[in-house]
């Protein structure tokens, strides 16, 4: 979580454009991985498969860890690297929407510019949580 401060409804509603930018390149950018461990991970599938068949043997080996609560992945099978990075696109679709939808809710708020006031932008991983205006 982290408060942001800004001096204007101006300076808050160009902070808000600027990360909505961030995002959808992020997610552009997600998206293109995606698509790219996809085809790896089917690959990598029908060979297991296939090797499989021929040895009667199964290629899977445990490559993560947990540490701190964090997942380590050592050379990971792309099907699982492939996993994380979806769990990072949805969060970060749903954090792009959320910023999305106050953008244009607080659009009324533009006609302030740079009228001088203190404005707190409570802000979390999933998105904003609140906003504390102060004239």
């Amino acid at each position: 979580m982290r408060i942001l401060r800004f001096s204007s409804a101006k300076e808050l509603l160009e902070h808000l454009d600027r990360e909505l930018l961030s995002l959808k390149s992020s997610i552009e950018d997600l998206k293109s991985r995606i698509e790219t461990l996809r085809r790896k991970a089917e690959v990598t599938r029908r060979v297991e498969d296939l090797l499989k068949e021929v040895t009667s043997k199964s290629f899977t080996e445990v490559s993560d860890v947990r540490l701190a609560n964090v997942r380590i992945l050592l050379n990971p099978q792309p099907r699982e690297e492939l996993e994380e990075l979806e769990k990072v696109l949805e969060v970060t679709i749903m954090r792009f929407n959320n910023i999305e939808g106050l953008r244009n809710a607080l659009r009324p708020l533009s006609i302030l510019g740079e009228e001088p006031m203190l404005i707190e932008l409570i802000d979390r991983d999933e998105g904003p949580q609140a906003i504390i205006i102060r004239i």
